[in-house]
């Protein structure tokens, strides 16, 4: 299963990777070369067990039933359109409050 491409991209793995989100595959077909950080990638044979506990939880969440889930048959439209008429009178990114400082009560 494809998902599972995730756990070993975590692992330094990138046979299964796309270049349009994988940055190491778009530089490797590129030609360049790309430093991962270093706390990004985990190493299956220093941590084996945190590796086994995570492929056990992708075998539960990831696989096809699961999916179905994430993909719902209802639609936002109806709520987008409530939040767009809220934020023509009231925009998020005009405060018309403020606070004063405690100390400036001397």
């Amino acid at each position: 299963m494809k998902v599972f491409n995730i756990l070993e991209h975590i692992c330094g793995q990138q046979n299964g990777c796309d270049s349009a989100w994988c940055y190491d595959k778009k530089a490797t077909e590129e030609g360049k070369l790309y430093c991962a950080p270093a706390d990004h990638q985990l190493d299956k044979s220093q941590y084996p067990e945190t590796y086994k506990q995570l492929h056990k939880i992708f075998e539960q969440y990831a696989s096809l039933k699961m999916m179905q889930y994430c993909k719902h048959p209802y639609e936002t439209q109806t709520n987008e359109a409530l939040n767009q008429a809220i934020a023509n009178v009231s925009p998020k990114s005009v405060c018309y409050s403020g606070t004063i400082s405690l100390y400036s009560w001397h």
